[in-house]
C-alpha cells in the first residue's frame, strides 16, 4: 500500500519544490534589481540637487552622491521586496510592515542627508582669474604660435605659465595670443612675459596685488616695457597687451 503511494507523494512534492525555487529566484532578482535601481536613483537625484544648488567642490559632491547611492540601495531593496512578499505571503503582515518601514526610513534618510548637505556645504569659492591678450603686428617672421610662443606671469619670487592659451587672429589680421591665469592669494603679478624662439623676451609691467578686484572689461592696449634688451630694436613689429580680472568657480 505504502509502495503504491510513494510516486504520488513524490509527484505532489515536485510542483511545490519548483514553485519554491521560482519564488526564491524572483526574490533574489527583485532584491538585486531594487537595490541597483535605488542606488542609481539616489545617486542621480543627489547629483542633480548638487548641480542645481551649485554647492561644494568636486570632492564634496562626490561624497554626497556616493552616500545617497548607499542610502538608495537598501531603500530600493525593501521597496522591491514589499510587493513580492505581499503577493506571495499575504498573511505575514509583520514582515510587510517591516519592509514598508525600511523603505520609508530610507526615503527619510535621503531627505535628511540632502538637507544636511544643503545646510552645511558652502558655495565653491570664486577664484580671481587674470585674462591676458597679447597682440603682435609684424610684416615678416614666423607666425605667432609656430615659434614656441609661451606666455607667463611673474612675481619677484616665482613665475607661472598660462593654464589655458590659444592663438588667433583679430579682425585686422594680427596675431593675438590669449592666456588665462588663476591668481594665487600669495602671489602678486608684477609682470607678464611673452617668449618666442630666437627672440628676446617681452615684458609688460602690471604690479597687480594677489587679490585684485574684478574689472568690467579689458583695459586699453598697453605697450611693452622698452627696457628689455633687444626689444627696442624690433621696429618691424608692434607688441601690445591688454588684460581683465574675472572671478570664476574653478573645479
Amino acid at each position: 500500500m505504502s509502495a503504491l503511494n510513494e510516486p504520488t507523494i513524490a509527484a505532489g512534492m515536485a510542483p511545490k519544490a519548483v514553485a519554491g525555487g521560482l519564488f526564491l529566484v524572483l526574490m533574489a532578482t527583485g532584491a538585486l534589481g531594487g537595490a541597483l535601481l535605488g542606488a542609481v536613483l539616489g545617486g542621480s537625484a543627489a547629483a542633480m540637487l548638487a548641480d542645481g544648488l551649485d554647492l561644494g567642490q568636486v570632492r564634496d559632491r562626490a561624497s554626497f552622491v556616493v552616500t545617497a547611492a548607499l542610502i538608495g540601495a537598501p531603500t530600493g531593496l525593501a521597496a522591491a521586496l514589499w510587493p513580492i512578499l505581499r503577493a506571495r505571503r499575504p498573511r505575514r503582515t509583520g514582515l510587510h510592515a517591516s519592509l514598508a518601514i525600511a523603505a520609508w526610513a530610507g526615503l527619510g534618510g535621503f531627505a535628511f542627508h540632502a538637507f544636511a548637505f544643503s545646510a552645511t556645504t558652502t558655495p565653491p569659492p570664486l577664484t580671481p582669474l587674470l585674462l591676458v591678450e597679447v597682440r603682435v603686428s609684424s610684416g615678416t617672421g614666423t607666425p605667432l604660435g609656430e615659434d614656441g610662443t609661451a606666455l607667463s606671469i611673474h612675481s619677484r619670487a616665482e613665475g607661472r605659465d598660462a593654464s589655458g592659451m590659444k592663438v588667433a587672429k583679430d579682425a585686422g589680421g594680427r596675431d593675438v595670443v590669449h592666456g588665462s591665469f588663476p591668481m594665487s592669494s600669495l602671489m602678486p603679478v608684477d609682470w607678464v612675459r611673452l617668449q618666442r624662439r630666437g627672440k628676446p623676451e617681452i615684458r609688460f609691467s602690471l604690479n597687480l596685488p594677489s587679490d585684485p578686484p574684478s574689472t568690467a572689461d579689458f583695459t586699453q592696449w598697453l605697450a611693452a616695457d622698452r627696457a628689455v634688451p633687444g626689444a627696442e630694436d624690433r621696429r618691424d613689429e608692434t607688441v601690445e597687451m591688454r588684460f581683465r580680472i574675472d572671478r570664476r568657480v574653478l573645479r
